[in-house]
């Protein structure tokens, strides 16, 4: 949770499978420390994809029904985006990267100039073994990257952010979300998260 540009709350959870249950408890806990009630809150921002299909679901779900509930604005951030703005540098092309299906990834590539990242190339999926021949050589991989960076000429072409910067965090979204609030930037209640791909239920690979 954020005030402006201000962090004032972030709970993280990395744990499989656990989300559906521990989301809104912690959401609660969190409203209950800070002393602030849902309808306080001039919006709430959520991940907008790509990313898995039972995570955006729930993360969807539950912005939604807080949205509605407290009739305050929706805004999604693309997940990609958020990854992106986790990296430690302030100039350069920045492409994140997130595990889709086997030896597959999503992928985007930005510009920073002077800690502000701009769109190059919209969201879109890459197989691994075609990663050092389709993304900008010299740009910082960032995100799901250590399979990635550990194949063979890799680290010749990019420079492979370190692990802890794997995941976006809550903050990133919330920075994210506070830009496009004050743009204007507000979703109707019909909209859906980014998938790129469809579902398809079977064995996790």
């Amino acid at each position: 949770m954020t005030r402006a540009q201000q962090l004032l709350a972030e709970y993280r959870l990395n744990s499989v499978n656990a989300h559906a249950a521990a989301l809104v408890p912690m959401l609660a806990a969190m409203l209950k420390q800070l002393n602030i009630a849902i309808t306080q809150m001039s919006a709430i921002a959520v991940s907008g994809g790509p990313g898995s299909f039972t995570g955006l679901r729930i993360g969807f779900s539950t912005a939604k029904g807080i949205a509605l509930g407290s009739a305050i604005p929706l805004i999604t951030v693309p997940t990609l985006a958020a990854l992106a703005g986790e990296a430690p540098c302030q100039n350069g092309i920045i492409c994140p990267l997130l595990k889709s299906r086997a030896h597959e990834y999503y992928y985007a590539v930005y510009q920073r100039e002077n800690y502000l990242d701009s769109l190059l190339q919209a969201p879109q999926l890459v197989s691994a073994e075609n990663i050092a021949s389709t993304l900008p050589e010299g740009a910082l991989l960032i995100g799901h990257t250590e399979e990635i960076c550990r194949q063979s000429g890799i680290e010749e072409k990019f420079v492979c952010a370190p692990a802890h910067f794997s995941l976006p965090t809550a903050f990133s979204i919330a920075r994210w979300g506070y830009q496009k609030l004050m743009a204007g930037d507000i979703l109707p209640e019909t909209v859906e998260p980014m998938y790129l791909q469809e579902f398809i239920a079977g064995r996790k690979i």
